[in-house]
């Protein structure tokens, strides 16, 4: 018999392949180092994604001119971590909760601040305005 993955012959009797350690049963997920190979890799990469994103948007809410951006980031980090767990079969579901729960805490923060600049500018533009008679 061959190889299913690399194509080279193996003996009939073999239950992975001696070049390259892919399983000879059809059915048999691939396996290498103890980590399947063929599960939903999207989703995985959805929750990773999640969580970087979600992390970059909590550092993105502590820096002054990038509140617009702080909540782009974090919708986009929401939304992939949503994505990630509607996936049936996947492993990485903490990802992407700490994903969703890093992107809401971003989103919040960076509403917050841009409310409390919107307010700060028309307080300072009512105050401005009082003073000079405008």
């Amino acid at each position: 018999m061959f190889c299913r993955k690399c194509g080279k012959e193996i003996p009939d009797n073999s239950t992975v392949c001696g070049y390259c350690g892919t399983p000879t049963d059809p059915n048999n997920s691939y396996f290498y180092g103890g980590t399947p190979q063929n599960m939903d890799g999207g989703a995985n990469g959805m929750a990773i994604a999640s969580m970087v994103l979600g992390i970059i948007a909590v550092l993105l809410s502590c820096c002054s001119g990038t509140r617009w951006l702080t909540v782009i980031v974090a919708v986009v980090g929401i939304v992939f971590g949503i994505l990630a767990l509607q996936k049936k079969e996947f492993n990485n579901r903490g990802m992407a909760i700490a994903g969703i729960v890093c992107s809401i805490v971003a989103l919040v923060m960076g509403l917050i601040l841009i409310l409390l600049g919107v307010v700060g500018i028309a307080f300072l533009t009512s105050l401005f305005s009082g003073i000079h008679g405008f």
